[in-house]
């Protein structure tokens, strides 16, 4: 129902994390991202603002950081 701020610990080396958010009735909600995120090229960090629509983010560990590795939308 508002924006939100992701928070992550313990990030193990070599595991796969996924991340989903879906938007609420009104749409339009963004996210903030900790720094240990590092985002590949051509991966959005924020989710799809269409009311409903949910956004999964596919991440693995490495070095103490989050790699992103790719974005998908469900509208």
């Amino acid at each position: 129902t508002a924006n939100t701020t992701i928070s992550l610990t313990n990030i193990a080396d070599g595991a796969p994390y996924t991340v989903a958010v879906t938007q609420d009735a009104a749409g339009g909600h963004l996210l903030t991202w900790p720094a240990a995120v590092q985002w590949a090229v051509g991966v959005s960090g924020q989710p799809h603002p269409t009311p409903g629509s949910t956004t999964l983010w596919t991440f693995i560990g490495y070095n103490g950081a989050l790699l992103a590795l790719a974005r998908r939308v469900f509208v």
